[in-house]
């Protein structure tokens, strides 16, 4: 009887650990199915096929229309990311700058199937060129400006002061407050309107109320432009007071 049994349990054992060997061979692989409802699939997402959408977000928003715009050096961090593969929708929110010119940042936030999965930041240098009024030759400080000193060429905008010149009718018939050389662009700081009644000019004294206006010769004191307050001398009474400029010749006593 035992001489029977021990045949058997050899047996017996001589299979486990054979398939014990098999099962936990580290020559042997086993394949295993994903837990349900999960995948181990993916995709990588390339930062550099976002600079369209971040190109057209840039060209919507840009508060200078009418500027030649340009964006470069377009880079994302990462510069790649692996996420769960499906349909990838993204969208992008900029951080804030003013003019939208220089180092312009956003966040992509990228889902797949709907869901949220990793956002990415992007940057690139942006660039407004706007045609700008210019000084075609070299102009003296106090020289009225007429249609011939003036020329038109493209700039960039991060390097122009705020309140420059983009229309050619803003400067002719303006004086310079200061020289400029040629192929300088003007801004409104150095315009001023020209002086139209000169220091030391004769003029007319204009005096008027609701029923009376009189004239008289005047010495004007001051150079001044149209509307402005100068220091008039009445040669009748040689009695110094205050006019606003008319024109060349005419000056309105103020009481």
């Amino acid at each position: 009887m035992k001489a029977e049994i021990l045949p058997q349990l050899y047996n017996r054992w001589f299979v486990l650990m054979f398939l014990a060997t098999i099962l936990f061979s580290a020559d042997c692989c086993i394949a295993q199915a994903p837990a349900a409802g999960r995948t181990m699939e993916t995709m990588t997402v390339i930062g550099q096929d976002l600079e369209p959408a971040f190109t057209a977000r840039i060209l919507k928003e840009n508060p200078l229309h009418g500027a030649r715009i340009t964006i470069q050096d377009f880079r994302t961090y990462p510069a790649q990311i692996a996420v769960p593969a499906g349909a990838l929708e993204t969208s992008l929110e900029l951080l804030p700058n003013h003019n939208m010119l220089g180092r312009v940042s956003g966040i992509f936030t990228l889902r797949v199937n709907g869901q949220y999965v990793r956002q990415m930041r992007a940057t690139a240098l942006v660039e407004a060129y706007l045609p700008v009024v210019c000084a075609a030759a070299p102009l003296e400080k106090g020289h009225v400006i007429s249609q011939a000193d003036l020329s038109v060429a493209e700039f960039p905008v991060s390097r122009l002061p705020n309140s420059i010149v983009l229309d050619l009718g803003k400067a002719v018939g303006m004086s310079l407050k200061y020289s400029v050389r040629q192929g300088q662009p003007l801004s409104e700081a150095i315009l001023a309107p020209p002086k139209l009644v000169k220091k030391g000019g004769v003029v007319t004294i204009v005096a008027q109320s609701a029923t009376i206006s009189v004239s008289a010769p005047g010495e004007a004191r001051q150079d001044g432009a149209k509307d402005e307050l100068i220091k008039v001398k009445n040669l009748m009474s040689q009695r110094e007071i205050v006019a606003r400029v008319l024109n060349e010749n005419t000056v309105m006593a103020v009481f």
